[in-house]
């Protein structure tokens, strides 16, 4: 196993492990531990990150002028009316709802093996996602990883 493929095993066994919150209630006064987003925040949150498209990259910028991949995705969310909980893309896989590939909605988060690192963008529909891919590059629109460099998504 080369070092590259252990490397993407081991972060996918990291997001596996993350604990999954329970979204309703353990009684009925108890409050809900996690808001899902609505297809409108989601949409609204696409079409920030999409505004954002030729931003350049810069390691833990949060916008509105650059940012790295989580920085974009907290950010196009706070803009459309809902604050995520978390800022790493770790911290907002451990909030969001596991979904499978073949029901990525607009607005879900996307993890992908990127350059050798852990990486998050958000779906936008038709097998693309708009992302800040890394240093000396600037958010786009590309065309979703396949194999095991698409390593999971979660509804936020």
């Amino acid at each position: 196993m080369n070092r590259s493929h252990a490397a993407r095993v081991a972060l996918a066994a990291t997001l596996a492990a993350l604990p999954t919150i329970a979204t309703t209630p353990a009684s009925a006064d108890a409050s809900p531990r996690r808001v899902t987003t609505t297809i409108k925040e989601r949409t609204n949150a696409v079409r920030v990150a999409l505004r954002k498209v030729g931003a350049p990259y810069r390691w833990g910028a949060t916008g509105p002028s650059s940012f790295d991949c989580s920085g974009l995705v907290v950010y196009s969310y706070q803009r459309a009316g809902h604050a995520l909980r978390g800022r790493t893309s770790q911290q907002l896989y451990a909030h969001g709802v596991r979904i499978r590939r073949s029901k990525l909605r607009r607005g879900d988060l996307v993890y992908t093996w990127d350059r050798g690192r852990g990486h998050v963008g958000m779906y936008v529909g038709r097998g693309r996602y708009v992302h800040a891919p890394g240093a000396g590059r600037h958010v786009k629109v590309a065309p979703l990883p396949g194999g095991r460099a698409f390593v999971g998504a979660v509804r936020p």
